[in-house]
């Protein structure tokens, strides 16, 4: 039996709209995990000729990106697939999913992160659980943060804690 047949495909990630930082690095590893060519078409693209494929090379290609893009379009709600169902190339709906939700996203952890302060319920343990949430999340969308920045923003997200929880540490 050959090895490739009996090795079966984890479950596609599915996207609802949410988490898409997280979504894509799964979406990212299962698409790899289809094969090499497979993430190159969504890497790099993919032309789709315009005649009839005659050549195994140009063959081996199509089917690539028709599997990347099956890959894809299974893994979208209906209201997701809505916005990408004309895209003719998986890179095509790659690049739409990014160009709309990394830019929300991105927003969204830049508006958290500007507003990271410890509350009075807060304790030190759950303020810097909240920071490695949205620096985690930040970072899922591909942003560096260095942890320079990370340190100077806990510190003055702890300067804004009364004087009682001061104390306290």
């Amino acid at each position: 039996m050959d090895s490739s047949s009996s090795y079966s495909h984890s479950k596609v990630p599915q996207f609802d709209g949410t988490g898409y930082g997280f979504w894509r690095i799964r979406m990212d590893t299962y698409l790899k995990s289809l094969g090499y060519g497979v993430w190159m078409s969504v890497k790099n693209g993919y032309k789709i000729p315009i005649g009839d494929i005659t050549d195994t090379v140009e063959l081996k290609k199509y089917e690539n990106d028709s599997k990347a893009k099956n890959a894809l379009l299974s893994a979208l709600v209906s209201t997701k697939f809505a916005r990408v169902v004309g895209c003719e190339t998986a890179k095509e709906v790659w690049d739409k999913l990014q160009n709309v939700h990394e830019g929300d996203e991105k927003i969204k952890e830049a508006t958290l992160y500007d507003n990271l302060k410890m509350s009075n319920e807060d304790t030190v343990e759950s303020f810097m659980s909240k920071v490695n949430e949205i620096i985690n999340a930040i970072r899922s969308l591909g942003e560096e943060i260095k942890d320079a920045v990370v340190v100077k923003k806990i510190f003055s997200g702890l300067c804004q804690i009364s004087i009682t929880q001061r104390r306290l540490l």
